[in-house]
């Protein structure tokens, strides 16, 4: 293969790596959050993080969180997302002990599902609930790092066969 030849090849594999670095998905080493945020509730104001390693797809029982912002003089003990593949997902609190005389909290999130992609998002009609899913990917900075590297890799091996091409 001549230099040329060579040249192409790697700029094709460089590019090809490159667009891969740049995609966002969510990958083994990566998380979603699910953040939940109430007002106006009979319970007063609340709100709890969860951290899963991918989108849920079926309804999903939480007992452990990262963090929870509980009603005066109360405790969130679970939470369940159900249904986050319907238009209509169905998200409820669990209190332990009961807060204010209530165990539960739960609200229909009529119309804003499917909860299954990053975004915030809010019941119709109804007002202080929101569900914001967000993702940890790689940033920018880091896929342009690898990007710079290769293309300096591919540089040094072009000037290598270019000076054994004129030695040759």
């Amino acid at each position: 293969m001549n230099l040329q030849g060579t040249f192409r090849w790697l700029l094709t594999v460089l590019a090809s790596v490159v667009s891969v670095a740049m995609t966002p998905t969510v990958t083994k080493g990566d998380s979603v959050d699910y953040t939940l945020e109430a007002t106006g509730t009979t319970v007063g104001a609340f709100s709890w993080s969860v951290s899963t390693p991918s989108f849920i797809s079926s309804t999903t029982n939480f007992t452990s969180f990262f963090s929870t912002t509980p009603p005066s003089g109360c405790a969130i003990s679970g939470a369940t997302i159900n249904d986050p593949e319907s238009s209509d997902v169905f998200i409820e609190t669990f209190f332990s002990p009961a807060c204010g005389g209530f165990t539960e909290v739960a609200q229909d999130f009529f119309g804003a599902g499917p909860v299954n992609h990053a975004g915030t998002f809010v019941p119709e009609g109804v007002p202080g609930w929101t569900l914001i899913v967000t993702t940890a990917v790689p940033e920018p900075s880091s896929a342009l790092l690898l990007g710079m590297g290769l293309l300096c890799c591919i540089a040094g091996t072009a000037f290598r066969l270019s000076v054994g091409e004129a030695k040759g």
